[in-house]
This record gives structure tokens, sequence and C-alpha cells, in this order.
């Protein structure tokens, strides 16, 4: 409170504090009454209850009327007090909900981060412009209308295809109000999930070139591994949903040796077939194909098979396989309806709350996976090879 320019002129803020009533302020930081409910016109109505829960205060530089409850030439002033107010309002909600994951989910969708069907939601050219002029400090080009059109189908909860839900998204905000020129989005948020899964951005590069401002520097945005767990399980369900388009035929002698080696593998925990997909497939998957219960693997495993002798690169496929398996196993344990299970089918890495750690449900799954392939080869001799890491061990100690 009561600071000024650098020409010495008081400021117009707007604070969002802890554990102070919601008000309106002096120029020097002195109380002058509650909030005025004319000052939120421009918030949608189920918004406004972030108002008290942010504890805004806002801070008016016209002197006092006599009685001091009031500001000389308020209606005068009173449209762009009420932009104002707005504008910094979805600014700090932005703020939130990049550092609040809780209170997010109270603002924007709870999969913005995760889902890639948002990036045309997010491409709003108006939306795009409005956000902008905010991120580059040009609020006097900000009409009224611009942002009364924001809420004008505003209805109780939020909803994605609510305008003022993707301007905060593409709001740039400083994390940490002390530095205002490290700014992030949470449309930079998104951007970094994206990337991490390997999915496409470039409608979120575009995006973020035009909103960017020059004079600030752009910060990543925070992101924890539930976001990145959660964008590759929205991304591998949509391949289980094509996976005729990844499906080919062996092609070399290693494709075959690789689908006949999975097999062999799968049989022993009642897959009924194996499937080859291609290189771009991720890993492997579990699923009901044709009826019949299928582990699709990826032809990428074929190429350590290059070299038929090579104890290490047999292996390296064999445990990819194994890996899959024990998780296979472990979340069968998890599942109520098996057969829903299969419909559905799954990816070991598409979200499900698996461990990898050598206690608990994987590491069993693991040991009892990894001991009933070797109690087989070894009765059949088919593949009378140590496992890599004791391979690798015993060449150490050599």
């Amino acid at each position: 409170p009561g600071k000024k320019r650098e020409d010495h002129h008081p400021v117009f803020r707007v604070y969002s504090t802890k554990n102070m009533p919601v008000q309106v302020v002096e120029a020097r930081g002195l109380r002058v009454c509650n909030m005025r409910e004319e000052y939120l016109e421009f918030i949608p109505p189920s918004l406004r209850h972030f108002v008290d829960r942010l504890g805004l205060v806002v801070q008016v530089p016209l002197p006092l009327i006599r009685t001091r409850d009031g500001f000389i030439d308020e209606g005068t002033y009173l449209p762009e007090i009420k932009k104002y107010v707005a504008i910094a309002f979805y600014q700090v909600l932005a703020n939130k909900a990049l550092k609040d994951p809780h209170l997010a989910l109270e603002i924007v969708p709870a999969d913005l981060a995760t889902e890639m069907l948002y990036s045309g939601t997010l491409a709003d050219p108006k939306i795009i412009t409005l956000a902008k002029q905010i991120n580059n400090s040009s609020w006097g080009e900000v009409s009224f209308s611009d942002l009364k059109t924001l809420f004008s189908a505003d209805q109780t909860g939020i909803e994605w295809n609510r305008d003022f839900v993707k301007l905060i998204a593409l709001l740039n905000v400083p994390l940490d109000w002390s530095k205002p020129n490290e700014r992030t989005s949470l449309l930079e948020q998104r951007r970094q999930v994206l990337k991490a899964v390997g999915a496409p951005t470039e409608e979120e590069d575009r995006i973020m070139g035009e909103i960017n401002t020059a004079d600030a520097t752009q910060v990543q945005a925070p992101v924890n591994g539930e976001l990145i767990n959660i964008a590759r399980g929205n991304q591998f369900q949509r391949m289980l949903k094509k996976l005729d388009s990844f499906i080919i035929e062996p092609q070399s002698p290693e494709d075959h040796s690789l689908k006949d080696l999975a097999e062999t593998i799968g049989n022993l925990f009642g897959l009924e077939q194996v499937l080859l997909m291609d290189s771009a497939f991720p890993s492997a998957c579990f699923t009901l194909w044709e009826g019949k219960k299928t582990l699709c693997i990826s032809q990428k495993y074929a190429a350590s098979l290059q070299l038929s002798g090579n104890i290490s690169a047999r292996n390296e496929a064999l445990e990819t396989i194994v890996h899959e398996i024990a998780h296979l196993l472990e979340q069968l344990k998890m599942e109520q309806n098996e057969q829903q299970f299969w419909e559905k089918g799954f990816m070991s890495h598409d979200g499900y709350p698996f461990t990898h750690e050598a206690k608990g449900p994987f590491g069993a799954a693991l040991e009892f996976a990894s001991a009933r392939v070797a109690a087989y080869f070894a009765q059949t001799r088919e593949l009378p090879v140590p496992s890599l890491k004791a391979q690798r061990a015993f060449a150490g100690a050599a």
C-alpha cells in the first residue's frame, strides 16, 4: 500500500491477502469501505466466491470525499476500476492454479494439462488477442465488451468451453509476485507435460509465440510426476483404441524370433496370442483382440535380436517381456472385474499405480514371473542363459 510509480503518481492495485477482510483502501493503504459490489461487475458470478477466498483488497488512488467512505469522481473512473479489478482477479486465479493443484481443480478443468484434445479449443483468436493485451500490460486496449462476453453463458460450475477458463489458461503471470518479470502460464505447464510424453505441441508453441511478451523472462511452470503419468495414460488409451493401425506382420528373422519368444512366455501366464506392433508403439500392452487375451509388443525390441549368439541381446528382449508380464500380474491382482479389464485393455505405464519397487506388489510379481520363466527354460533348455544382470556381474568379476 502507498506504492507509487516512478513518476511519483499513486498506482491502482489489487492485492491478494491472507487473514484480511475483503475491502477497498485508499492511496496510503487505509481502509475506506467493504468491497463494493459494482467493482465486481466484470467477474463471472460463478467465480465471485473466490473474491473472499483470495482476500482481495482494491487500492484506489483517488482523493477521498469528506466522509472518507468514497472517492471524488469515483463515478467517472468506475468503468476502469471494474475492468482493472477483473483483469487482476484473473491473474491471481492463474497464479493460484499454477501453485495450488487442489485449488486449480475449482478453476480450470482437471485435465487441462494432460488432455491433448484441448489444443484446438485453446486456439481461440478472440481470447488470444485478449490474453496478449493483458500480458503486454496494455490494459487500456481491453474493452468492456470483451470482459462481459467472457461469461455471457455463465452457469453454476466450470465447464471447459467457457471463455474465461481459456483466458486464465493463457495468462502469463509471475509465480512469485516479488519477481514480476519472471512469468509462466497454465499453457506453459500444459506444453511441458505434453512434451514430456512425446505428444505434439505445435499449437501450444504457436499460441505461446503470440501471447508471450518480450520484456518478460519465461520460466518453467510447476509440473509433477502425476500430471505426466496422466498425460501418458491418455496418450496410451488413444493408442489402444487404434491398435489396428499399429499391427504389423513379422518381416525379418528377428521379428519372428521376438514374436515366438513373447508367445512362449505369454502362454505360461494365460495369454492366447501375441501381436507385433510398429516400432513407434511404446513397449507393450495387453488387451482382448478378436476374443483372445493378447500381448502386443513393439517391434523395436527385435533389433536387439540381430546377433542371435549375443546372450545380452537375447536377454534384453526376454527381460522386457518378463517385466511387462509382471505389470500385468500386478494389475490383475487389483482388478475386481477381469473381463472388463481385458476389454478395456491397458499399457503398463498408462497411469496405473505401478511401483517399480523391489518390495511391494510389483517386486513380488516380477519375482514370480522371473522364477516361472526361468523354471520353464531350465526344464526345456530352450534358452539356457543366465539373467542379464547376473551375466553382467559375472563379466565384471572375470
